[in-house]
């Protein structure tokens, strides 16, 4: 009876456990779901803005190790002192060169010297302190070059020929010949110095004769002949057996040249158009051999040195402010301005007779004196 009455509760009890609910999942109601809902669109993430003071900074930095650029003066841009005179020389290689014209290239830096012995023609820079042939002597018929002037605007060297009374012009680039002049015999005849005008016209004094010459030269060319535009023994200038009219330099305005005359201390104007020559009135006398006109200044090689004057606007008169020389100068011929500084020749020619020149044969850059 009581084993019957236990197997009675085990059933009710196996009964009760196969009718009771399952068990429920419970959800905590503070904590969101990780779904989003699908109706709602998802934001677009936005950009933050680079702020407009802060640069950007670029790809590419300079290297640590390269240094930065210096620059080199050439002789021209040296600061000096107030009683600082600096002096440059520049080779010539040869024996017995005397040389005797300089003409600057201000495109190039460079300068070109003759000389009197054989024609060969030499081209500086003015950063190298040994000048190059630029041509041959002898090159096209050349024993001898006196007087040079560069034409920097048409590229053109001009040459003065001296008693070969031969002219010639060279392209200042290439080296090439353009044309040689031939210039009508006479005895005593001398073509020394040349000075080109803004245009490209060349103009030559023959210090032996009394002869003034004219080559024609512009952008499309040169001249096919030369042309005496002056007689000076017949304008008033005096012509004896020594030399005469020498250096000689155009005016800005192209209408007007400066003669020098070598062996009188006077200096005469001749207005080309006119035909006209009158002596310049100076202060003091003053003549010379190489002369270059700037900004109002006439630069003259006289008496072994350097001499200054101020012209007057119509360059009728002047009036010598400065005077100079330097222990480099050895008999001084002709003379080209660069910057603050000038280009002047040793000619050496007292020393060729007894052939004993004081090598090398130089050019001297000289700086001009504060007056």
């Amino acid at each position: 009876m009581q084993k019957t009455f236990y197997i009675l509760l085990l059933l009710c009890w196996l009964v009760a456990c196969s009718n009771a609910a399952p068990t429920a999942t419970i959800e905590p109601t503070n904590v969101p779901s990780t779904t989003a809902p699908t109706d709602v669109p998802t934001p677009e993430p936005t950009e933050t803005p680079v702020p407009t003071d802060t640069p950007t900074p670029t790809n590419t930095p300079l290297p640590t190790d390269t240094p930065t650029p210096t620059f080199t003066p050439t002789p021209t841009e040296i600061p000096l002192s107030e009683t600082d005179v600096a002096t440059f020389e520049y080779a010539l290689v040869g024996d017995a060169v005397y040389p005797e014209g300089v003409a600057f290239d201000r495109p190039t830096n460079s300068f070109f010297v003759s000389s009197t012995t054989d024609g060969t023609l030499f081209r500086a820079s003015l950063s190298d302190p040994e000048a190059t042939i630029f041509s041959e002597a002898g090159a096209d018929g050349r024993s001898v070059a006196i007087g040079l002037a560069v034409d920097s605007t048409n590229r053109r060297l001009w040459v003065a020929g001296g008693a070969s009374q031969l002219i010639f012009v060279y392209d200042t680039d290439s080296g090439e010949l353009i044309k040689r002049y031939d210039l009508p015999s006479a005895e005593n005849s001398f073509i020394n110095d040349v000075a080109v005008d803004s245009i490209g016209n060349a103009y030559f004094t023959d210090s032996g004769v009394s002869r003034l010459f004219k080559i024609s030269g512009s952008s499309s060319g040169v001249g096919e002949s030369a042309e005496m535009i002056l007689d000076p023994a017949e304008a008033g200038v005096p012509y004896d057996a020594a030399f005469n009219l020498n250096g000689l330099a155009v005016t800005p305005d192209n209408q007007q040249i400066i003669l020098a005359h070598s062996s009188q201390p006077k200096l005469f104007l001749f207005t080309i158009n006119v035909g006209t020559v009158v002596e310049i009135d100076l202060d003091e006398g003053v003549g010379g051999d190489g002369i270059w006109l700037e900004n109002g200044l006439l630069y003259t090689v006289y008496n072994g040195g350097v001499t200054i004057v101020e012209m007057s606007s119509d360059y009728t008169s002047g009036e010598i402010v400065q005077q100079f020389t330097d222990p480099s100068f050895k008999s001084p011929t002709t003379l080209a301005k660069v910057g603050n500084r000038l280009l002047v020749v040793n000619a050496q020619f007292g020393a060729r007779a007894g052939g004993n020149p004081s090598l090398p044969f130089t050019v001297s850059s000289v700086f001009i004196p504060r007056q």
